[in-house]
């Protein structure tokens, strides 16, 4: 269905009110009348080049020298020292990922190398990982890899390179069995443990799959703690108990 547009002959703009668009009912209000033809707004400020990019663009503001947010943001920014992208403040240094990547964090490299071989040669891939992943874990008593790093909102581990977030222990995996897992494709935890980035506690599995489990376990735990409570009203001294 087309949209209504003004009635007012030589005007395309969009119906507000009264069959006419904004611009002429506010006309018939201040003048009591609608006059024929479009409106032409004028601005109140003249084209000004902006002050990032130097194109010409209407202000919407006296104070306005930038023509979008991105000029507006780049107006402090320029080239990293050692990688040539974008610092957003300069004279802070180099950027994010050259910060990570510096000699306090040389574990990063293996991850951004990783992450690089399972694009081009994925039998490398594991080879490239494991040096940086085991500096920054921690091995338990159930065998798990428990991963020292950051941690996303649900717990799961997380570094960050080049591009964004990666998750570890699918990164893990992927490097593991050498092939990259498409978006349909879970990393789950046959361990349990979130926080663990072990290849052989980790399982390629289905959403329906990974949602399943987790179901099961929850429900399996759950009975756990019920016949706890009752064993406690039973024998509060019960060696299972202590």
């Amino acid at each position: 269905m087309a949209k209504r547009t003004c009635s007012v002959d030589g005007c395309d703009r969009p119906h507000s009110a009264r069959g006419w668009c904004r611009s002429h009912y506010g006309q018939w209000r201040h003048l009591g009348e609608v006059r024929p033809g479009p409106i032409v707004l004028k601005s109140r400020h003249p084209d000004r080049p902006c002050a990032t990019c130097g194109e010409s663009f209407k202000p919407t503001r006296i104070d306005n020298l930038y023509c979008s947010p991105r000029c507006c943001d780049l107006r402090n920014s320029g080239p990293c020292p050692q990688c040539g992208g974008l610092v957003w403040r300069v004279g802070d240094g180099p950027c994010r990922s050259c910060r990570y990547v510096a000699d306090d964090a040389p574990h990063v490299t293996a991850f951004l190398g990783a992450k690089q071989a399972l694009r081009e040669c994925p039998e490398k891939a594991w080879e490239i990982l494991e040096p940086g992943l085991m500096a920054r874990v921690e091995v338990l008593e159930s065998g798990c890899w428990q991963w020292l790093g950051a941690l996303g909102g649900r717990g799961y581990p997380r570094i960050y390179v080049t591009g964004g977030h990666l998750p570890v222990h699918r990164l893990a995996l992927e490097a593991s069995i050498a092939k990259r897992l498409d978006r349909a494709t879970h990393a789950h935890h046959k361990c349990a443990n979130v926080k663990c980035v072990r290849p052989d506690h980790l399982q390629a599995v289905t959403h329906q799959q990974n949602l399943a489990e987790m179901l099961a376990r929850h429900a399996y735990l759950a009975r756990i703690k019920e016949l706890e409570r009752a064993l406690t009203e039973i024998d509060p001294q019960h060696p299972v108990l202590l």
